[in-house]
């Protein structure tokens, strides 16, 4: 298989620079680093020790402190708009309340500063009952070996996990389907058909540190 792009407004993780240093003249900010409890919908408030000058250009840009190569979901939504590929659903059931049923919809990353060969794939998840759920998955698009001519890599963020202090949640079912293109090709389409065969794998890593490989194929014609 192999995959092709649009080009997408966003990239993240490794090429993103760790600000570690606090932020000039702010003396406190809500929620405070490390806070728990907090809601999800709570307002960001920055408190300035001299009144801050404002300029005529800049961006904010906000991360799951869980998972700081994925932004946030309004982020995705606002900057991503033009950059939808794909929808889907999927379902979790947490430890609390009953099934949640799940919206997914996939947008086309830019490609890694650090690997132009590497794709970034945002997957927007989001819930509104028994939890409200809006995470941001940040997935890569890379090269992969032998066989298989690509590989996505799909990190699933700690705040799915665990959704609420004390609370874990199990995926029942994800299924996206994929269908942008860019430039008259798709993001994801066929290079070849070798033997009639398309094969598949799947390598699923389980939060006790266990995994189970899978693997199959699909019948296809040049």
């Amino acid at each position: 298989m192999s995959g092709t792009g649009g080009a997408g407004n966003m990239d993240a993780g490794s090429d993103v620079p760790i600000v570690t240093n606090p932020l000039e003249h702010v003396t406190s900010t809500f929620p405070a680093r490390d806070a728990t409890g907090v809601c999800t919908d709570a307002p960001l408030r920055l408190i300035f020790d001299t009144p801050p000058a404002i300029g005529t250009s800049g961006t904010i840009r906000v991360y799951q402190a869980s998972n700081p190569s994925a932004p946030v979901g309004s982020e995705v939504k606002s900057k991503c708009s033009g950059d939808k590929i794909g929808s889907g659903k999927a379902a979790g059931q947490a430890t609390i309340g009953g099934q949640e049923n799940l919206t997914v919809t996939a947008y086309n990353g830019a490609a890694s500063k650090s690997n132009s060969a590497n794709r970034w794939f945002y997957l927007h998840v989001e819930g509104i009952t028994p939890l409200v759920i809006d995470s941001v998955i940040a997935a890569t698009l890379t090269k992969a070996s032998g066989d298989y001519g690509y590989k996505l890599v799909v990190p699933i963020p700690a705040n799915l996990v665990q959704p609420l202090a004390g609370v874990t949640a199990t995926l029942l079912n994800f299924s996206t389907s994929v269908s942008g293109t860019a430039k008259g090709l798709p993001y994801i389409g066929l290079k070849g058909c070798s033997g009639g065969k398309l094969k598949f794998k799947g390598t699923f890593v389980f939060t006790d540190n266990t995994s189970k490989t899978v693997t199959d194929t699909a019948a296809c014609k040049k």
